[in-house]
């Protein structure tokens, strides 16, 4: 007893942390362990022991001393062998067939986990996950309840998820099918009613695996039968239980390529809408306005909910964000905030908003009891409307502006109901806003960092408003504004331009002051819409320091996305999703490029129309606009044109264009489709002004891009030729030796029409100033919509996309009377094949040979050689269908379809998996022939994103490649693959490819060993 006690003691003097109590129940479980732990053969520590009462007598010491010690102890005071040996012992009794020892066990270990915190990261727990999951499907309900609730708390612990990536917790999950087996327990023996707990402990550990490993969701949503129930629970009189089911769907949907699947799942998506609903608990709203807000992070699933639930969608938020702030509806109205975003998209949305008072709602969070405001009260008492917005908490006056913003940027003035009072919340609203502004502006130095209380928003909504398509509100923000910018605006413009003139002569750097740069081009954008700063922007040539600027973007790296801006918003509060490839900002991710463009695109609209002469050394001058240098900035945005830039920062370089005549947006298929305009060969239809001139086109290009050019419907039947337009006598259709003649009226101007088919065909065009009425009036009668837009210099509307140049209409049924060749595949198993237009049994696609001809140069020399082949009917083409469908859509639209690397991808089936990279090898090999420009490249970087496969995949992949002569892409997805060459080797997975491949796997592996090495 005396050297027990000295023991004790001494321990006690290591251990400062420990009792006597503690150091005893610790030997008591040394010595407990030793019973089951012995040395095996391979002198390796294993537990060897299967006698029930041991394991509980183990379990038992375990518990106790797990409940008289504190994580601080466990972490700094108590041996880690001692937590290994528990961990030993644990992993071996689950393993035991008895439910009363395996309940015991995962008890034990949920304590232990839970005590251990993040210390839990110094040991390999993984192996313990596994036997907990071997349980679930071999154990009555109440043992299966533990071990999900051990599971759910070992993957929530902060330790264990920071000492295993995202990717290896998923990895191991997959390997054991332990969501397979979850899935089988909550479809078998799951019962909300009379299992409530347990459901929701389920649920807690599906959600916590979705949202550790963004893999997961798509595996998870492909569990049909679980997401049928699951569907089935969202409407359940139990609101935990309903908002656990939303809950997961949210979370599910945080992938984009769920979210697509699950909004075509109508019964489910009703249910979520249903419960936004005031009269639904608020635990339950808040997971529906999360399930809403997961579906709608792009623009594209933002348009697919509201297209058919946009008023109570719309219902859902302004009924949230109407509710008083008591603890449980702030939670409503803070999810509510974020939802109400999805006002960065266009659509129905933004009317309903209107319609169902949104201007009031935000009145009433900003500013409160307002009622000792006179509502005719002009002006309007600023500084009481000042010291009201700064009682609102930063996060929500935030949220407001933004709100605001985008509410303005879409507004047009039909949706704004005019009553007096309506008009005031709104014209309040707006003076708020330009107060803050004036704040913001008069700031001389912000930094890039969250410790910076800079507010951004309201300067970024002011700008917004200053540019609503809707003329009150764009009048009212320039009245307020100008009110608030009276004493000091000149002085602080001043202060602007001399900061962007160090800027734009390089004399600051963009890279170290980014933030400071944005800031003050998006004040400098509010200046250049009011009328009483042109004359110092002019004098300052505020035009040229822009211009200068803009160049510095496009010849530097420097990119600050609005992400990187600091904000007082979350805009998605959850953590990261995944696969919204499509889920881009208008704006794009170089917030200082698309401003200057803006703010350019704004002073040339107010400075006036620029009348640009060319001088004697080939350069344009435009004395208004004070840019020497023209032809620089035209290069500079047909650079930003031709790229892959956003819409937004597309659309204003457009725009900027047109001042110097050109119209449009070049495109790859339009420089393809230009060659053809005028050539005989091919040609099929036939322009004859009334002074004899010809001009030579086709039919297929005009119909798919500018039907109204040449009417559908007198080109599929013109037995009796004359007039197209019932309106006006423009075109005549007459016999020769065409397929088609169409007679020009004397009315057309010759030089115009030719502009308009130069557009039809390329996608843009240049027209001098004298030129832009004729061109205008047949971009009118043609309904060209977007190239009249320009002509008439209306400035972009926010959120458009750009018009791309695209023939796919060509391919639909309507205008595949024109084809005139068929492109055959190789036979294709599983393709069964019906053609509606000809006879050819064999798998192929109806096509054009003025496209083909535009597309390859092999087809070109084809058709114009006079052989036998050039007037077949038919190509034989040596790739599958697969490969066909995506080189006609190329073809088409000069575009290659892609498969996105993500949740879709990972989770298909490993032929199909195949098939696509098969496609994409046989596309490179075919470019090699046809001598397509480019495509080969195209091909290569398709499949690049791809080789995140099975190796054995990878392996046929190379050996289709190497088949096919594919040097490039056998190097590429050999080095996707090189670190395994030693078990290649060894497994004779290596045999079947010659000397010459397995020389590149070896120089490939020793390179990136060599690499690792150093």
């Amino acid at each position: 007893m005396r050297s027990s006690s000295k023991a004790g003691r001494g321990g006690r003097r290591g251990n400062p942390l420990l009792s006597d109590h503690v150091i005893k129940v610790r030997q008591r479980l040394h010595e407990a362990l030793a019973l089951g732990i012995k040395v095996d053969d391979n002198k390796q520590r294993k537990w060897q022991c299967s006698d029930t009462e041991i394991q509980l007598h183990v379990l038992k010491a375990m518990g106790n001393f797990i409940g008289c010690v504190s994580p601080h102890a466990l972490e700094h005071s108590i041996p880690k062998d001692c937590i290994s040996d528990m961990f030993l012992a644990l992993e071996a009794i689950l393993c035991s067939r008895n439910e009363r020892v395996l309940g015991f066990a995962a008890d034990t270990t949920n304590k232990l986990v839970l005590t251990l915190e993040l210390s839990i990261c110094k040991y390999d727990i993984w192996e313990l996950v596994v036997c907990l999951s071997r349980c679930l499907s071999k154990c009555q309900s109440q043992v299966v309840n533990s071990c999900v609730v051990a599971m759910d708390q070992i993957l929530k612990s902060p330790g264990v998820m920071r000492w295993k990536k995202n990717e290896e917790t998923w990895k191991v999950i997959k390997e054991n099918n332990i969501i397979g087996n979850l899935v089988i327990v909550f479809k078998d023996d799951v019962d909300v009613d009379q299992s409530y707990e347990y459901f929701m402990h389920i649920a807690s550990l599906f959600k916590t695996i979705i949202l550790k490993c963004p893999s997961a969701r798509y595996y998870v949503w492909k569990c049909s039968e679980l997401i049928m129930k699951l569907g089935s629970i969202c409407s359940h009189p139990n609101p935990s239980a309903a908002a656990a089911a939303l809950e997961l769907f949210a979370t599910l949907a945080l992938c984009g390529d769920v979210a697509m699947e699950l909004l075509g799942n109508k019964q489910i998506v009703s249910k979520a809408i249903q419960s936004m609903e005031p009269s639904q608990p608020g635990l339950v709203r808040v997971q529906a306005l999360n399930v809403c807000q997961s579906l709608m992070r792009s623009a594209k699933g933002c348009h697919m909910l509201i297209n058919v639930y946009c008023e109570p969608v719309v219902q859902g938020i302004i009924s949230a964000l109407s509710e008083p702030s008591t603890y449980v509806q702030s939670a409503v109205r803070m999810v509510a905030f974020h939802v109400a975003l999805i006002a960065c998209w266009s659509g129905d949305h933004h009317l309903c908003f209107w319609k169902l008072g949104i201007d009031k709602v935000l009145f009433d969070i900003l500013l409160g009891d307002c009622s000792m405001i006179n509502i005719n009260q002009n002006p309007l008492p600023t500084e009481m409307l000042f010291s009201k917005i700064y009682e609102c908490h930063v996060g929500v006056r935030a949220y407001i502006w933004e709100i605001l913003g985008w509410l303005a940027i879409y507004c047009e003035d039909k949706f704004l109901f005019k009553t007096d009072q309506r008009f005031w919340y709104l014209k309040v609203l707006i003076s708020c806003a330009c107060s803050a502004v004036k704040v913001v502006m008069h700031r001389r130095h912000v930094k890039l960092s969250s410790s910076d209380n800079f507010e951004f928003e309201p300067i970024r909504a002011t700008l917004q408003m200053l540019c609503s398509p809707s003329k009150y509100i764009s009048s009212q923000a320039k009245h307020h504004l100008s009110e608030c910018l009276q004493s000091d605006g000149h002085e602080h413009l001043e202060f602007l331009l001399e900061s962007l003139t160090l800027i734009a002569t390089g004399d600051v750097s963009l890279i170290s002051d980014s933030f400071q740069t944005t800031v003050n081009i998006v004040s400098f954008g509010c200046y250049s819409t009011l009328s009483e700063y042109e004359i110092l922007i002019l004098e300052k040539r505020g035009v040229y320091i822009i211009s200068a600027i803009i160049n510095r973007c496009l010849n530097g790296d420097t990119k600050l996305s609005r992400s990187a801006i600091p904000s007082h918003i979350d805009r998605y509060p959850y953590i990261k999703a995944c696969c919204w490839s499509d889920a881009t900002d208008w704006e794009g991710e170089n917030v200082i490029l698309f401003h200057c463009l803006h703010a350019l695109a704004r002073l040339l609209n107010v400075l006036g129309r620029c009348n640009h002469q060319k001088n004697s050394v080939g350069k344009v001058h435009c004395a208004l606009c004070e840019i020497s240098e023209a032809q620089f900035l035209v290069e500079n945005l047909q650079y930003v044109l031709s790229k892959n830039f956003s819409p937004g920062t597309k659309s204003y370089a457009a725009y900027v264009l047109s001042f110097f005549n050109f119209y449009g947006f070049p495109s790859k298929l339009g420089k393809r489709l230009e060659r053809t305009l005028g050539e005989n060969e091919l040609a099929d239809v036939q322009f004859v002004f009334s002074n004899g001139q010809v001009l030579n086109a086709h039919s297929v290009i005009v119909l798919a891009r500018c039907p109204r050019l040449l009417p559908f419907e007198k080109v599929l039947n013109h037995k009796k030729p004359g007039d197209v337009s019932t309106e006006r006598h423009v075109f005549e259709l007459k016999p020769s030796k065409f397929t088609r003649e169409v007679g020009i009226s004397e009315e057309v101007d010759a030089m115009a029409f030719k502009k308009i088919l130069e557009y039809v065909y390329s996608g843009m065009i240049q027209v001098e100033v004298e030129d832009v009425g004729p061109v205008k009036k047949i971009a009118k009668f043609c309904g060209l919509k977007s190239l009249l837009y320009m002509l008439q210099r209306g400035l972009p509307k926010w959120g458009l996309d750009t018009p791309i140049c695209d023939l796919t209409q060509a391919l639909k049924p309507a205008c595949q009377a024109f084809t005139d060749i068929s492109l055959e595949g190789k036979a294709t198993e599983g393709v069964a094949w019906n053609c509606s237009i000809c006879q050819l049994s064999m798998p192929h696609m109806c096509a054009h040979k003025v496209v083909l001809s535009s597309s390859c140069d092999y087809f070109r020399a084809l058709f114009s050689s006079g052989m036998r082949d050039s007037n077949a009917d038919v190509i034989k083409v040596p790739i599958g269908w697969n490969a066909l469908v995506k080189l006609v859509k190329w073809m088409y639209s000069a575009e290659l379809p892609r498969i996105n690397n993500g949740c879709a991808w990972n989770n298909m089936d490993g032929e199909q998996q195949l098939s696509e990279l098969q496609a994409y090898v046989e596309l490179a090999s075919l470019a090699d022939y046809w001598l397509m420009n480019g495509f080969q490249e195209e091909c290569l970087d398709a499949i690049i994103p791809l080789l995140n496969v099975d190796h054995q995949i990878v392996l046929k992949t190379i050996a289709i490649a190497a088949g096919l002569n594919q040097r490039k892409i056998v190097e590429v997805a050999i080095s996707s693959i090189a670190s395994l060459f030693p078990k290649l080797r060894d497994t004779g997975d290596l045999e079947s490819f010659d000397e010459v491949i397995v020389d590149i796997f070896r120089d490939k592996y020793l390179r990136e060993s060599h690499d690792l090495g150093d």
